[in-house]
């Protein structure tokens, strides 16, 4: 209803009194359309004024410095989510081009810096000095939001390497099977990456050659242990 209410605002060049509102929002009861226009107001969206003894409303005009501010500090509490263009446009309600100009001006002073998802390939903004999410990167295992290919297959050849090392014996013990833990270990020994693993970032790995068929999961006693299929 807010987004509705600024449309006829604007439509009626910022000069519409609450009862022409009332009018052309009749689908709504009074005291929803009260509601949305004290949050308005209180947001800063819309203002209200007295004319010739009658409360209208109008839009609130940002200047570029106040715009500037206001885009800034919505990227801030975004924090390591980041915050879309089409956020952006939706939560100040800024024309296009003032938002484009004051990103700009933004990134230049090195006080937010762009993104991209690895879902989506969709351009998020962060503040420069943030780090963003897992969520956003994508992990480790990406670059600039593109799976990392050459360090994945690197790191699974590894693995695949001393998986098959420890399952040469055919009747080897599950017990004597390298485990998660085990295998993190030996990557991080071996030097392979300056880039730090943790067990998680291994378990996606090893859940990849499960699901490829190249090496088997065996669970005992609450532990997975892990086996080259074929050698």
């Amino acid at each position: 209803m807010e987004e509705e209410i600024k449309i006829i605002i604007e439509k009626n060049k910022s000069n519409i009194s609450e009862q022409e509102l009332l009018n052309q929002l009749s689908k709504y009861s009074k005291l929803d359309v009260e509601n949305a226009l004290n949050d308005l107001v209180s947001n800063k969206k819309i203002e209200k004024f007295l004319s010739r003894g009658i409360y209208k409303y109008r839009i609130i005009k940002l200047s570029q410095e106040d715009s500037q501010s206001l885009i800034h500090n919505l990227i801030i509490q975004s924090d390591v989510q980041g915050m879309s263009l089409n956020e952006l446009k939706s939560k100040t309600n800024l024309p296009q081009a003032m938002v484009n100009k004051c990103i700009k001006n933004l990134e230049h002073a090195l006080l937010i810096k762009t993104v991209k998802s690895h879902k989506n390939n969709q351009k998020l903004l962060i503040s420069y000095d943030k780090t963003p999410s897992e969520e956003i990167t994508g992990g480790k295992w990406f670059s600039a939001g593109d799976i990392d290919e050459q360090f994945v297959n690197e790191v699974l050849k590894v693995i695949d390497l001393y998986i098959t090392n420890k399952s040469r014996n055919s009747l080897v013990r599950i017990s004597l099977l390298p485990t998660i833990r085990d295998i993190h270990e030996f990557i991080s020994n071996s030097k392979i990456t300056s880039i730090i693993l943790d067990e998680s970032d291994i378990k996606l790995l090893l859940n990849i050659m499960v699901a490829e068929g190249s090496i088997q999961e065996i669970e005992k006693d609450g532990k997975y242990f892990y086996k080259k299929f074929k050698i």
